[in-house]
């Protein structure tokens, strides 16, 4: 009886390990799944505002050569003269950051080609202007050079927005799949290891209930041996 109720402990005990285990394994599954996702979230989102300060950056030079073509007077090309170098930090910024991405690569060494030939096209109107004056300069802007470059800029900003949505998207969804199994393991666990306590305590209470019932057998057959014992010795 005793072997029986200290072998049921043991595999409950071994259970219960199983379970805590198991249960430990998927949290912490659950756990770096998260920390990933957010993550990845935060280098969406530095990817983002970089890409947004470059376009704000090349929209400020040009901005700037206009007002310098309508005006002719050198203090609207301050802005022109600081956007190179940043734009250029900011794509060196972009490009360590999606290294592990070759498709995004790929779109930002169009991008700084794009951008190389903005400057150009604004670097060689602002040149036209002081050499030639307004109207070549207007010319070369009604050309619509400038426009069509500006509008492969923006596009091809987008897509790289649009890319780093998508693997955000994706990311999410794995991450609600994961968070939707881990629950779901949990919740069965958890009753597994409420069901699996009950029997343990079942058996523990049974087997405390018959060694209960043997102890009075033993006491009333004890009682009956000297019952017997003085008939005997009054005899």
């Amino acid at each position: 009886m005793k072997l029986a109720l200290e072998r049921q402990i043991y595999l409950a005990f071994i259970f219960a390990l199983i379970l805590l285990l198991t249960l430990g394994f998927f949290g912490y599954r659950s756990a770096a799944s998260l920390s990933e996702a957010l993550k990845l979230e935060n280098h969406s989102q530095e990817v983002s505002t970089q890409l947004d300060d470059v376009m704000k950056r090349v929209l400020d030079a040009e901005t700037s050569v206009r007002g310098y073509v309508i005006t002719g007077r050198e203090e609207f090309l301050e802005r022109y003269n600081l956007a190179a170098p940043t734009i250029a930090e900011r794509l060196g910024n972009l490009r360590r950051l999606i290294a592990d991405n070759s498709q995004q690569t790929a779109e930002l060494t169009g991008l700084e080609k794009l951008i190389t030939d903005k400057f150009a096209f604004v670097k060689s109107t602002s040149e036209i202007r002081r050499s030639q004056g307004l109207e070549a300069a207007v010319r070369q802007v009604e050309s619509g050079t400038g426009k069509r470059i500006m509008d492969e800029i923006r596009l091809s900003v987008d897509r790289m927005k649009a890319e780093e949505s998508r693997l955000l998207k994706l990311s999410e969804d794995e991450l609600n799949d994961g968070i939707s199994d881990t629950l779901t393991i949990l919740l069965f666990g958890t009753i597994a290891g409420i069901v699996s306590l009950g029997l343990a305590n079942f058996a523990i209470f049974r087997e405390v209930g018959k060694r209960a019932q043997a102890e009075e057998k033993l006491k009333s057959a004890n009682k009956d041996l000297e019952k017997r014992v003085e008939e005997r010795t009054r005899e």
